[in-house]
């Protein structure tokens, strides 16, 4: 069985490359910084949240297709499917089924023509550091009646996509006891018809959108403890998601009609 990769969606064997070997397995490296202390010996090190990037090495074989009478030409196919995507680009591959990473071809191909029947090369694959689960990234419903609890299963806080339709002043709360997290998030969409926001876990500064449009204007967040703006999954304990509509002499002050919520679990 020939194994392959998956680069921004297509698959390696349209172009007749496939992995010869199995490649090895890369864990990115730790950032931090160094310091002294005067007076004292060595030197201390801080350790920080992140990951450096690195090179994820892939051997591979281009093999002839029945469509292609000159080996060059299929060359130059493959190297226009890796090289002009220009960006980072969904990696997946054969040995690593479930997970995916963001990717891009940095180097420069060196294809060597096995007399003119197969090329080789070294396939080098430079990697953003978090391999994120594949059905992690699947937009999952939340019950507006019981909200969304959810262990995280890795031992990295998650960074959720967390989508709400909604109109007049409403919300979520989001609270994890084990890590102290709590912090509500409120939205005030004035007029008559729904609107769509979804706030990402990744972009810190311009959280919240609606249809592409900063929506940082009409959101407010409330936050106590260690909490910041962005809303994050805890590594550890259970972290609730719980829709929020506030009342004002007994009468609601919005109103919900559907969440969504990505976990976007992710190791490294």
């Amino acid at each position: 069985m020939r194994s392959n990769i998956w680069y921004h969606g297509v698959c390696s064997d349209t172009f007749g490359v496939y992995i010869e070997r199995r490649p090895p397995r890369i864990i990115p490296q730790r950032r931090y910084t160094r310091y002294t202390i005067p007076g004292r010996s060595g030197e201390k090190l801080k350790m920080q949240r992140g990951w450096e990037n690195y090179m994820q090495p892939y051997e591979i074989a281009i093999v002839p297709l029945l469509t292609e009478h000159n080996l060059s030409q299929q060359i130059d196919k493959v190297a226009e499917w890796l090289l002009y995507p220009g960006d980072y680009q969904q990696l997946e591959d054969s040995y690593n089924p479930g997970v995916f990473r963001l990717a891009a071809v940095t180097n420069a191909m060196e294809v060597t023509n096995q007399l003119g029947k197969f090329g080789r090369d070294t396939l080098q694959m430079e990697c953003l550091p978090e391999r994120w689960f594949l059905d992690a990234e699947t937009w999952r419903q939340i019950d507006l009646a019981e909200g969304f609890s959810s262990m995280n299963p890795t031992p990295n806080d998650a960074e959720p996509l967390i989508s709400i339709t909604g109109r007049g002043v409403f919300g979520w709360r989001l609270q994890n006891t084990a890590s102290g997290l709590d912090v509500i998030y409120k939205f005030n969409v004035t007029g008559t018809r729904n609107k769509t926001i979804r706030v990402y876990g990744e972009n810190a500064g311009d959280a919240a959108y609606s249809d592409g449009t900063n929506a940082n204007d009409i959101t407010t967040v409330t936050a106590t403890g260690t909490a910041g703006r962005l809303p994050i999954i805890p590594a550890t304990g259970t972290t609730v998601l719980t829709p929020v509509i506030t009342e004002t002499e007994g009468v609601a002050d919005g109103v919900i009609a559907e969440m969504w919520i990505k976990p976007r679990w992710f190791i490294v």
